[in-house]
């Protein structure tokens, strides 16, 4: 059940927001319009901004808690329309997809820290705490990463049940378990196991087979405002052993290359 985490990631969201646009108690410092344009493009806000406009006696906690509970109430009148069912599986697969795309791109960035690490050693700085020091900096990237897109998409993503229009024999093979149709409005609805997750207004989210172009998810992504963050395809690279033979061996045994994996 991820949707205590996900109502704390909400608020990690307003808070990181708030602090940038309120960086102070005084009113005056204030750039709530722009506050507000960040937050609506993440849900509908109902917070009237005029109310905290102008005013000595208002607190940055007090903006804080408002939006905190415009964003919660939100996401349980979602629920409630979706189904506490279908919107515990919507959580955990948009949270996997994220995962997924984002864990991949870490990966392959990681890959380009290590090939060029070794030259921190002309800047008389040691290689490995450079690699360490950045990778964990790297990792916290990822994380914050994954928990802003997944906020975005499950914000933004229209949910609805469809259980009622399942056929009686659910007879679906593991690679027909994603199915999409389009309804008469023009936008996309996906099923898969009973719930339909529809972008909106127009873009649909398929859980679909990877190797489909393009993907629903990514779809998503685009209608969330994160287009320019799709993960890029990773490329894959071959290495080659270019250990001479009286080199140490890339194994790491500490033996010469031509007496351990340079025997043949």
């Amino acid at each position: 059940d991820l949707r205590d985490q996900v109502l704390v990631w909400i608020g990690e969201e307003i808070e990181r927001a708030v602090s940038v646009h309120l960086p102070t108690p005084y009113s005056d410092d204030w750039e709530l319009e722009e506050l507000w344009k960040f937050c609506n493009a993440l849900w509908p806000v109902t917070v009237e901004r005029a109310a905290f406009e102008g005013r000595d006696d208002i607190q940055v906690e007090q903006v804080e808690e408002a939006l905190n509970e415009d964003a919660a109430t939100y996401y349980a009148s979602r629920e409630e329309l979706a189904g506490a069912e279908t919107m515990r599986e919507v959580e955990r697969i948009v949270f996997l997809q994220t995962i997924d795309s984002r864990w991949r791109e870490h990966l392959d960035n990681m890959d380009y820290l290590r090939d060029g690490i070794g030259l921190r050693g002309f800047a008389q700085k040691d290689p490995l705490n450079e690699y360490r020091s950045e990778g964990f900096q790297m990792f916290e990237e990822l994380q914050a990463g994954v928990r802003s897109e997944v906020v975005s998409l499950l914000l933004r993503v229209d949910v609805e049940s469809t259980d009622a229009e399942q056929p009686p024999a659910a007879q679906v093979s593991a690679g027909d378990a994603a199915t999409s149709s389009t309804g008469a409005s023009g936008g996309s609805t996906s099923s898969t196991g009973g719930l339909a997750v529809r972008s909106r207004p127009t873009a649909n989210l398929n859980y679909s087979s990877p190797s489909e172009s393009p993907s629903g998810f990514d779809e998503a992504r685009v209608e969330a405002g994160l287009a320019d963050e799709v993960a890029p395809s990773v490329e894959q690279r071959r290495v080659e052993n270019t250990a001479g033979r009286n080199d140490p061996c890339p194994c790491g045994s500490g033996k010469k290359y031509k007496n351990c994996h340079g025997q043949s």
